[in-house]
């Protein structure tokens, strides 16, 4: 499984440049951590592909744990 996320846009949440970063670190990490532990999801059609919403929180790596889950159960896997 090849995924690429090329931009996360994050709405109502204020983060700098380091919680940015720590962000896109937390969601590939947590990603890949899902993908490993529980197997990649079964094949769906792209167009049922969505992520449910992810409350904020307190850090852009709390958040991107948040996301990561939020993807990895919208492509149909139970993490």
């Amino acid at each position: 499984m090849n995924l690429h996320i090329e931009r996360i846009v994050v709405y109502g949440a204020r983060l700098g440049p380091e919680d940015e970063r720590a962000l896109g670190a937390a969601v590939a990490a947590e990603l890949t951590r899902l993908l490993t532990v529980g197997g990649p999801p079964p094949a769906r059609p792209a167009s049922v592909l969505a992520a449910p919403p992810v409350s904020t929180a307190t850090s852009g790596a709390a958040l991107g744990v948040g996301i990561a889950g939020a993807v990895y159960r919208g492509l149909g896997g139970d993490g």
